[in-house]
């Protein structure tokens, strides 16, 4: 974990002057057995250039009461006119509760739209890829694919 901490602060430290900040985050929904779970998840990160941006989002799941961190690699494409933008969202995210622990490597497609000058509405759609849960029940791994209603998060990004 310090390692990956250290290798974050580096990477961000050599990203190019030029870069943008961007702030924002997301919000998650999910109901179960007539339970509602919220997730929470503020987000920083570094626009290296109009299609690249590196960061970190913070999460709480309310339904486990677990916290994350997540470190993401975000390739923006396909612009439809002026409005919207087609993205995919690499990341590393690590959970963390009680008797809870996991890992995992995350690709998430999305779509951005352009509400105003600065600030975009993003949309995440779905998650592909591999991980790795720990538990006082013993550890399990996996492939993940899900593209249904829990997959989804929405969320408003302003850059700076």
């Amino acid at each position: 974990m310090k390692k990956l901490a250290i290798g974050l602060v580096f990477l961000l430290m050599t990203v190019s002057a030029g870069a943008q900040i961007s702030l924002g985050g997301s919000i998650g929904l999910r109901i179960r057995d007539s339970r509602l779970a919220l997730n929470l998840s503020p987000d920083i990160g570094y626009r290296i250039n109009s299609s690249m941006v590196v960061g970190t989002s913070l999460s709480y799941y309310t339904g486990a009461d677990r916290f994350g961190v997540s470190p993401y690699y975000r390739w923006m494409f396909l612009p439809i006119g002026n409005t919207l933008r087609l993205f995919v969202t690499a990341s590393a995210p690590m959970w963390f509760g009680r008797d809870y622990r996991s890992i995992g490597a995350i690709v998430r497609p999305g779509a951005a739209i352009r509400l105003a000058d600065m600030a975009y509405l993003a949309i995440h759609i779905g998650a592909f890829g591999f991980n790795s849960v720990t538990t006082s029940a013993g550890r399990t791994s996996g492939w993940v694919g899900q593209m249904d209603r829990d997959s989804v998060s929405i969320g408003i990004y302003f850059n700076l």
